[in-house]
């Protein structure tokens, strides 16, 4: 199925939805009206929108079954698939003091963000107030399709941190959603993938392949190193362990082939800054934050030895 014929299905399908929702709210509004003695002239025109919703309704309905049925479910099932994915993204907000609200859906460009706003006071003593936040993510069919067509590229961003809302496989476009201090933002750039591990960039596609090269060789090499040698991890281990001094910086993981992006989604996730002993990365848990502090410790060691 062609791009742009999987782009009109979901349209279609999103515009059946959008004017039954909206046949169902004004249908509603028109029986309030009655039902609460509004002016004559008030329910007549709640009952002409109702019934100018109900005709839009109609013909979105026609216009989605006049589709193939193959063309109909790739849409039914992509649309699961991308607000799965908008889901996701948003819940990486983090939680306020005050009410904190989560939406994810249809819009007519890709964005995510937060707003914040004056809550409840903490209580009638305190004249401090709570802060409500609405995280909202927003989708287009256009930036979505060739997602959804690279599932591996998509775990392997959200894995990441960095979920992604929309790809462009023509030219390695993309926009992900970071956070910063719990507020969601859409930051724009170019994604590559190479192996099973995936690059972001912020200035150029081919900077998003070459990091995505040198990021997969880092993992070839280390995957060999485990493989040939367990007990050289083991010795790592100690390492890390008797390196106390020893520390990790955003240079050291920039020199790993590690993407900027990546780098800050994961320091905002574990809490850590831009210096961090070895044994933290460890304790972490993170498989390349690990990966990162045992080829620092073998770099120690080295120096140690020939010293």
């Amino acid at each position: 199925m062609k791009r742009d014929t999987k782009i009109r299905a979901i349209t279609r399908l999103i515009d059946l939805k959008t004017a039954e929702e909206k046949s169902e709210q004004a249908a509603e509004l028109a029986a309030r009206c009655c039902r609460h003695s509004v002016a004559r002239q008030g329910a007549e025109n709640a009952a002409g929108d109702a019934w100018d919703a109900a005709r839009q309704a109609v013909a979105a309905s026609e216009a989605w079954k006049s589709i193939a049925k193959p063309k109909r479910e790739y849409a039914t099932a992509a649309r699961d698939s991308a607000i799965a994915l908008a889901t996701a993204a948003v819940r990486l907000g983090g939680r306020y003091s005050g009410g904190t609200t989560y939406s994810a859906g249809w819009g007519s460009r890709t964005t995510a963000g937060t707003a914040t706003s004056r809550g409840d006071q903490y209580s009638r003593s305190c004249t401090y107030a709570k802060t409500d936040a609405i995280h909202h993510v927003a989708i287009t069919p256009e930036g979505i399709v060739d997602l959804l067509d690279a599932p591996t590229m998509a775990a392997a961003s959200a894995a990441d941190g960095l979920p992604l809302i929309s790809y462009l496989a023509s030219t390695g476009e993309a926009i992900w959603v970071e956070v910063k201090n719990k507020r969601l933002v859409a930051v724009r750039g170019w994604v590559a993938a190479a192996g099973s591990g995936i690059y972001h960039s912020e200035t150029s596609a081919e900077e998003a392949a070459r990091g995505a090269a040198r990021k997969d060789a880092a993992a070839v090499k280390a995957a060999a190193r485990n493989a040939a040698g367990a007990r050289a991890d083991r010795r790592a281990r100690l390492v890390v362990r008797l390196c106390r001094g020893a520390t990790a910086t955003v240079a050291d993981a920039l020199a790993a082939g590690f993407c900027q992006p990546g780098i800050r989604a994961w320091q905002e996730r574990h809490g850590i800054g831009d210096e961090a002993p070895l044994a933290d990365l460890v304790r972490t848990g993170d498989q390349m934050a690990t990966r990162l502090a045992f080829d620092l410790a073998r770099k120690v060691r080295r120096e140690a030895v020939t010293a």
